[in-house]
């Protein structure tokens, strides 16, 4: 027997889940982590120690419910933010890929939309790419806000207290006054 790394109840050896670092955890916990890792992605990878845990090894642990959802996310959260493709009708949102698989047009598989992967729109024939109209909305309303955009990810990012040093959830970190990165202004 071994105790659980999380709630240090003990475990028969064979029925835990060895992370690579030699910890242990019982099922309990690491579906409890799992799930927390599906909801959050400062989780990504799922690791131990700094030790990312092996995804084939996890798997067997879970419910079959829960497998495809984490395996979804999974291949979310591994790809770049700025590469990635979700759908865009507003009443589906899925995650589709990274547009650094080279397709040129990706169909939703949940609801037959059919997506540019350059422009991240709904596809357009014989038309060139377009800005977003819903993006231009927003970029002229983080403006207005006085928000400022990730430098690494692109993501819009809004500092409602503390100092100008911003670390993103893409682990860039920037000036949140001109955006530059961190330590590259005068700021």
């Amino acid at each position: 027997r071994v105790d659980c790394i999380i709630c240090g109840d003990p475990v028969r050896h064979s029925q835990g889940f060895d992370a690579p670092c030699s910890h242990c955890y019982c099922r309990g916990c690491l579906l409890s982590l799992v799930e927390a890792y599906t909801r959050d992605e400062t989780l990504h990878p799922l690791q131990c120690c700094l030790q990312p845990l092996p995804i084939p090894t996890v798997l067997p642990f879970l419910p079959s419910d829960l497998r495809p959802h984490f395996q979804d996310k999974f291949a979310e959260f591994s790809a770049p933010p700025p590469s990635r493709i979700y759908c865009p009708n507003l009443t589906c949102s899925m995650f589709l890929g990274s547009s650094s698989d080279r397709r040129s047009e990706i169909t939703c598989t949940s609801c037959a939309t059919s997506v540019c992967s350059t422009c991240k729109n709904r596809v357009h024939p014989s038309e060139d790419c377009a800005e977003n109209v819903q993006t231009l909305v927003v970029k002229s309303l983080a403006s207005r806000m006085g928000w400022q955009t990730c430098p690494g990810c692109h993501a819009i990012v809004e500092l409602e207290t503390g100092c100008h040093h911003m670390t993103c959830r893409c682990s860039t970190q920037f000036c949140y006054l001109c955006a530059a990165r961190w330590k590259t202004c005068r700021h």
